[in-house]
């Protein structure tokens, strides 16, 4: 529900923009309509005058086509109606005030005589002008608008479970006094569980089959590596511990007894059941380092870890493990998440 708010209230300047444009037409259209029909009500007027459609035995009312109408430059045409008697709405002879009837030219008079009375509504034509220009610019800016949303709902995530991790090594380490890897005991994952809120623990064997966890000693088809050109990523790199956190996030361990001996921390910012389930996109990696006598959790991507992000974070690459290394591009680049593809 928060997120459909914040992106209908993005959404307000669009309707705003639109409602002005619709404003800007009407008015437009309603000044080049009524010097148009003003034009026409002229000429009726002359051309009645100059056939003698007023008679001489009333020429004391043919000045009337000689008064401006309210709101227009033309003059208006006296109708003759029985004998000795005109018909206009418009006039001012005290005789013809009761007489509904009027002429072509009257009626168009009277239309726009009575611009306040149709203020209060607006026509079809009007009202699909307007649905069609703010069609258009939706449009043109709604899926930039859907883009940018997504990316701050990526980083935002990626943000708050870098700092989640962060803050319970800093507790180990306040405990321990020692947290270089030359410290770190066999079973990392055990010690460092308790600095977090768990809700789900993942069994830490071959015959692990949970939905939220990453299975063992496979290849996880759910996943795609960061090109999106390879489906199932190694499940080696996340399986020597993993948990459900209380803001739904997966953590995982790799503590590589073998080689470099690293230590990973795994972090899916949204769980294994949602997507995007892409690496570089909501699956990061996090590694620790040692420098200045203790060690610290830095993002994987950096000169001093094992992965590169010039190897490990490129749209290009078909390797499982490309999108090891983008971690430490979502954190130092302000707009790499809306550069995804």
């Amino acid at each position: 529900m928060c997120a459909m708010t914040g992106l209908n209230i993005q959404f307000l300047p669009l309707f705003e923009y639109g409602v002005i444009i619709w404003q800007v037409f009407i008015r437009i259209l309603r000044y080049y309509g009524a010097k148009a029909v003003g034009s026409i009500v002229k000429k009726l007027c002359k051309t009645q005058v100059a056939d003698g459609t007023a008679t001489s035995s009333h020429n004391n009312l043919q000045s009337s086509c000689n008064t401006q109408c309210v709101g227009w430059s033309g003059t208006l045409p006296l109708a003759r109606k029985g004998r000795g008697k005109y018909t206009s709405r418009f006039t001012l002879h005290s005789s013809l005030k009761k007489h509904a009837a009027f002429t072509l030219a009257e009626g168009a008079t009277h239309v726009a005589t009575s611009n306040k009375i149709r203020r209060a509504a607006f026509t079809l034509a009007e009202v699909l002008i307007t649905l069609g220009i703010i069609g258009v610019v939706a449009a043109m800016t709604l899926p930039s608008l859907i883009a940018n949303y997504r990316a701050q709902q990526l980083r935002t995530a990626f943000l708050k479970g870098y700092s989640i991790i962060t803050q319970a090594f800093e507790m180990y380490h306040n405990d321990s006094q020692c947290s270089t890897r030359s410290c770190i005991p066999g079973n990392f994952y055990q010690t460092m569980k308790q600095y977090f809120k768990i809700v789900k623990l993942c069994d830490n064997n071959d015959t692990l089959k949970s939905e939220e966890c990453i299975p063992k000693h496979t290849t996880d088809s759910r996943y795609k590596n960061f090109s999106k050109k390879t489906t199932g990523i190694r499940s080696a790199m996340f399986d020597d511990g993993q948990f459900v956190t209380t803001d739904g996030m997966l953590i995982t361990f790799e503590q590589q007894q073998a080689g470099n001996q690293s230590i990973f921390i795994g972090l899916d910012t949204n769980g294994r059941n949602k997507l995007p389930n892409v690496l570089g996109q909501d699956l990061f990696l996090f590694q620790l380092v040692d420098r200045d006598g203790r060690g610290f959790i830095v993002p994987v991507g950096r000169d001093d870890t094992d992965y590169p992000s010039d190897e490990f974070c490129n749209f290009e690459s078909t390797s499982r493990e490309n999108g090891y290394g983008c971690a430490s591009r979502a954190l130092s680049e302000p707009d790499f998440f809306k550069k995804l593809k």
